[in-house]
């Protein structure tokens, strides 16, 4: 393993190893495997063109802290890890189909607010809006963007579907 001047720094402001090669990436994460039971992923970095290694998985959804979310392939495998979290952990988890990945996560209660693409709707950059199903859970995903990051939006009624649309304009 070579290490050179370092460039690269993980989410921790730690600086990342640096290897030369893909072959030395994957060396790299069998020892980190063998020695202390982590699973490690080698990718190669678009800045500084080396390899390092990461605990998330290419295109791996992460939630809130940046952690990887466990993945089920079925609802009924989200089903069957809800029933393990609520004995285990005293966790009143929801299964959702995530649209990113096309894998089932499960997530708290509190914060599920079922929505669909709408198929009549752009937001300001191109993109197809969310449609809430309902005016509380538009209110709700609202509320933990606020708190969030601190994004103050206004909900209104999709004037194409039955649902609901978050907004930033304040009419």
């Amino acid at each position: 393993m070579t290490i050179k001047s370092r460039t690269c720094f993980n989410i921790k402001g730690e600086p990342l190893t640096e290897y030369s090669s893909e072959y030395k990436a994957e060396e790299g994460a069998n020892y980190a495997k063998r020695q202390y039971g982590r699973i490690l992923y080698p990718y190669q970095c678009s800045k500084c063109g080396e390899w390092h290694l990461s605990p998330v998985k290419k295109g791996q959804c992460l939630n809130r802290k940046g952690e990887p979310l466990i993945e089920y392939e079925s609802r009924d495998d989200a089903e069957e890890g809800i029933i393990y979290a609520r004995e285990n952990y005293e966790s009143n988890l929801v299964p959702y189909f995530c649209k990113d990945c096309g894998k089932w996560h499960l997530a708290p209660q509190n914060r599920q607010t079922p929505s669909r693409t709408c198929e009549f709707c752009i937001d300001s950059s191109g993109k197809h809006k969310e449609l809430y199903e309902t005016e509380h859970g538009a209110a709700q995903r609202a509320k933990i963007l606020e708190v969030e990051q601190g994004i103050k939006l206004r909900v209104y009624p999709c004037p194409h579907d039955s649902g609901y649309h978050l907004t930033k304009d304040i009419w």
